[in-house]
């Protein structure tokens, strides 16, 4: 479940883990939880149940939160050390995108973004690097688009580990910033509610028409019996219509072919002392007269 999620994402988000991430944390918490992820998940697109994807991506750990890295491990290993090249050849991570005053204010196209991963020696492949960190455009990376790991994430140790972040109150809600409150609660209505989903459990109607032996439909009852055609409605009343005798011989034949095979049910009747006379004819030959000499 998990291979066939992280491949859905790569469709959808044009290989960028980054955009995926985005899309799910909406109130940038760089961290989730169980429920927040199953609301989250959602708007990835994904259509299958989200608490067994969570179980999926998490693979039985004990673990009560999930980040970007558990998405896809490979890919998040990939931009990780893309970081650690640029922190190791430069001063900082920042300095790979400084401008002539200091500040990180360059802006990386295709090209210029290959020749910063051939400079520090990032891992291969390069393109995909710079389509994962390609968020606000797909044209170019700026520090805007990798700044998230130097503020979401701690590098300090062995392994990197992510920083639970603030939710951003009244982005997502529809409310200005300064704003009063909005109301909250159901109301008299109620229409918060999800409706309940109604379903038909059994039939009530109409009986079910695939139970049972029935006759089968006579498709000449518009034509009327008369002198000329009285013996021809009766054989196809026998034959196409009353089938009922025709379908139980038929299920009956069919169990008991299922039960003996043929080769067995001849050795039962027919006995294995003539068996080779009837079944491949007699080999004795009648000898020919002696002819008078």
């Amino acid at each position: 479940m998990a291979q066939n999620f992280r491949a859905m994402l790569q469709r959808r988000f044009g290989g960028s883990l980054v955009k995926a991430w985005k899309a799910m944390d909406t109130h940038g918490l760089n961290v989730l939880n169980k429920n927040e992820f199953i609301k989250g998940v959602s708007s990835t697109g994904y259509a299958g149940n989200p608490s067994a994807l969570w179980s999926s991506l998490l693979q039985g750990s004990q673990d009560t939160m999930i980040s970007m890295r558990d998405l896809d491990v490979k890919q998040f290993k990939h931009m990780a050390a893309f970081r650690r090249a640029c922190k190791r050849s430069l001063d900082s991570f920042e300095q790979a995108f400084a401008d002539e005053s200091g500040k990180p204010g360059l802006v990386h196209d295709m090209d210029g973004f290959m020749k910063l991963c051939e400079k520090v020696g990032a891992p291969k492949p390069w393109p995909k690097l710079f389509a994962q960190f390609a968020v606000k455009s797909a044209d170019y990376v700026s520090w805007d688009d990798v700044s998230w790991m130097e503020e979401h994430w701690n590098w300090q140790g062995t392994k990197e580990s992510p920083i639970r972040g603030v939710a951003r109150s009244g982005e997502h809600t529809g409310q200005l910033p300064g704003s009063p409150m909005r109301t909250s609660g159901t109301g008299h209505l109620c229409f918060s509610l999800r409706p309940r989903q109604v379903s038909l459990k059994k039939t009530s109607s109409l009986p079910s028409l695939q139970i049972g032996i029935r006759a089968q439909w006579n498709d000449r009852w518009h034509i009327h019996d008369h002198i000329g055609n009285r013996d021809l409605n009766l054989i196809h009343l026998l034959t196409k219509v009353q089938t009922q005798e025709q379908q139980k011989t038929d299920l009956r034949c069919r169990k008991k072919l299922a039960e003996t095979s043929t080769i067995q049910w001849l050795e039962e009747a027919m006995g294995p002392e003539d068996d080779s006379s009837v079944l491949i004819g007699s080999t004795d030959e009648v000898p020919d007269e002696e002819e008078e000499t």
